[in-house]
């Protein structure tokens, strides 16, 4: 199988060595964008140039993944490298608390202060940082639980959090925040022009409610499209006011002459809104371990650095912490839940063994979603639920996503041994870090 398709048929010689410049780092990261809600993922019906820009001169990964279904361990696990299920921060903060057949474990509702963060590792390397946006790593939005755990706490020296908007909110310009946190991420990039900087850019977009201007929005409507059940007339708006902002931080980068100096990092923290949009050709949305849930849209890019490519080896979110990490100049880790990708990036080299990842979510998700997790193991896909499995009852699915991506085709009973071993090795992966499992009641 070939991994990485290099699109101008340039193959890039030179992996990042520390007597490379150091690059300045943009972290873009969206908020429960689907898949396949960029253009660059092939739905013409969201017009998105400016990422399809991106994806075009830089390394689009097709196979990439978050951390987590929800929000808040997807964050933490890009910030941290390590899993969600080792750091026992598995929900969403605050969570659902639904009450089902299993007692959720007494999971931590914060990102502690003693795990060391990318900005942490960037400040000690000379980095200037900032995050403006969404943080959702504190116990509370506000109030002094959020101040003791804000961004500033963990290594971010400039920093404003833009909350998620109400229902109230509909009909104001900007309720997502989403050109108000570019515009303080251009006046972080004009001061620190000078020097090294880190920015996380979270976006509320496009996370419920779901609002944008309604001539925007009458614009997607009229589109012959936006009949089809995975298109949503207003997420495409929101997307294009995102992309035009991205186009925004672009525009600044020429203008203070870091355009090639500048690695910028697009993703989104967990699947799409399957109640707002299908999610096709994937199964299920947020909250769910199927495709829907965790498969994310990512593009690296950098300038004369990177060429462009499109890659469709499994990476996932904590794979960032590792491969900026290194980028800065940090390599030593007491764990590591994830890998370096800078060979890829930069060499378009494809690593020889098979990636194995690994999902768990001990909770109910008001999406339908009950506690269990997920493995993926090359091609193959294992679903584990937790009920059947603290009741010794056959627990899991198998699918072949090379075959089946849409996960319609149950194989755990035509392929027993195959997915026995992934279960037995899933469980192993569960003791190792340390899970935490729901309870009996």
């Amino acid at each position: 199988m070939k991994h990485i398709i290099a699109i101008s048929g340039l193959i890039g010689t030179t992996a990042f060595s520390q007597n490379i410049e150091k690059p300045n780092i943009i972290v873009i990261l969206m908020d429960d964008l689907g898949w396949g809600q960029v253009s660059c993922n092939g739905n013409p019906f969201y017009t998105t140039p400016h990422i399809d820009r991106l994806a075009r001169e830089g390394v689009r990964f097709t196979n990439a993944y978050s951390s987590c279904a929800v929000s808040s361990p997807t964050r933490a696990a890009l910030l941290t490298g390590k899993c969600p299920a080792r750091m026992h921060l598995t929900n969403f903060i605050p969570g659902h608390n639904i009450k089902g057949i299993l007692q959720e474990p007494a999971w931590q509702k914060y990102l502690s202060l003693e795990e060391k963060t990318l900005a942490e590792i960037a400040r000690e390397k000379g980095y200037v940082t900032g995050l403006f946006g969404k943080w959702h790593l504190a116990p509370a939005y506000t109030g002094d639980s959020a101040n003791l755990f804000g961004p500033d706490k963990q290594g971010f020296q400039e920093t404003e959090i833009f909350h998620k908007p109400s229902t109230e909110d509909r009909g104001k310009k900007d309720p997502h925040h989403t050109i108000a946190i570019t515009s303080k991420g251009c006046d972080f990039i004009r001061k620190n022009a000078d020097k090294n900087f880190f920015l996380i850019l979270s976006h509320n977009a496009v996370h419920a409610p779901i609002m944008e201007d309604t001539a925007l929005i009458q614009k997607y409507k009229n589109k012959k499209e936006a009949s089809s059940k995975e298109n949503n007339p207003v997420i495409a708006a929101m997307m294009e006011t995102a992309d035009k902002q991205i186009g925004v931080i672009m525009n600044t980068l020429e203008e203070t002459r870091l355009i090639n100096k500048t690695i910028v990092i697009f993703l989104s923290d967990n699947g799409g809104l399957l109640n707002h949009a299908a999610q096709t050709p994937l199964r299920a949305g947020k909250g769910f371990y199927y495709e829907g849930g965790i498969r994310v849209p990512l593009i690296v890019w950098y300038p004369e650095k990177i060429k462009p490519a499109v890659c469709d080896y499994p990476v996932i979110s904590t794979d960032i912490f590792y491969t900026l990490s290194s980028i800065m100049g940090e390599e030593k880790f007491a764990v590591k839940d994830g890998m370096d990708i800078s060979t890829i990036l930069f060499k378009h080299e494809i690593p020889s063994q098979e990636r194995t990842l690994f999902w768990h979510y001990p909770h109910y998700h008001a999406t339908g979603m009950k506690p269990g997790g997920a493995m993926r193991k090359g091609n193959y896909k294992l679903i584990v639920w937790y009920e059947k499995m603290l009741n010794n009852e056959k627990c899991y699915e198998l699918y072949d996503l090379s075959k089946d991506l849409s996960e319609e085709k149950d194989l755990s009973s035509q392929m027993p041994a195959v997915a026995e071993k992934m279960f037995e090795e899933y469980k192993q992966w569960l003791k190792e870090t340390n899970a935490q499992m729901p309870i009996k009641k």
